[in-house]
């Protein structure tokens, strides 16, 4: 499995609420990714937002 570096979103949300205009940036990037991994056959079946690394 792949290093990746980062914070878990998990993590930031613990520090207070993101800015709307920081949540649509995120929700439109994880939306990308899963398109792009659906399109490859691969189904993420634990989308969380532990599992939601920042960077």
């Amino acid at each position: 499995m792949e290093l990746v570096e980062g914070e878990a979103l998990a993590d930031r949300l613990k520090k207070g609420p993101l800015s709307v205009r920081h949540v649509v940036g995120m929700s439109l990037q994880i939306a990308d990714a899963l398109d792009e991994a659906h399109g490859l056959g691969i189904v993420h079946r634990d989308l969380k937002a532990a599992n939601l690394v920042l960077d």
